[in-house]
């Protein structure tokens, strides 16, 4: 489906800058957001499932991406203090 992000906006109530900065992966929104962009989108049942499928594992990488850069941070941190 081609949608502008301005037609989206009024599908969804959603402003066109919080869909921008959605498309350009400057955050992961929150699931109130993505259930407005599922309706707006018009999504079938199976289509919600798989994407809510891959978001589960999606924020999932992330959460492990996030603790492992926090992990680095701490040994960085220790070994500044050791020397």
């Amino acid at each position: 489906m081609k949608i502008s992000q301005t037609a989206l906006a009024a599908r969804t109530g959603l402003t066109r800058n919080c869909i921008q900065q959605l498309e350009c992966h400057e955050h992961l929104p929150l699931h109130s957001t993505l259930f407005e962009l599922m309706r707006g989108l018009e999504f079938t049942q199976e289509e919600s499932r798989c994407f809510l499928e891959e978001l589960q594992e999606a924020y999932h990488k992330d959460w492990v991406y996030q603790k492992e850069k926090e992990e680095r941070r701490e040994r960085r941190e220790k070994r500044k203090k050791e020397h």
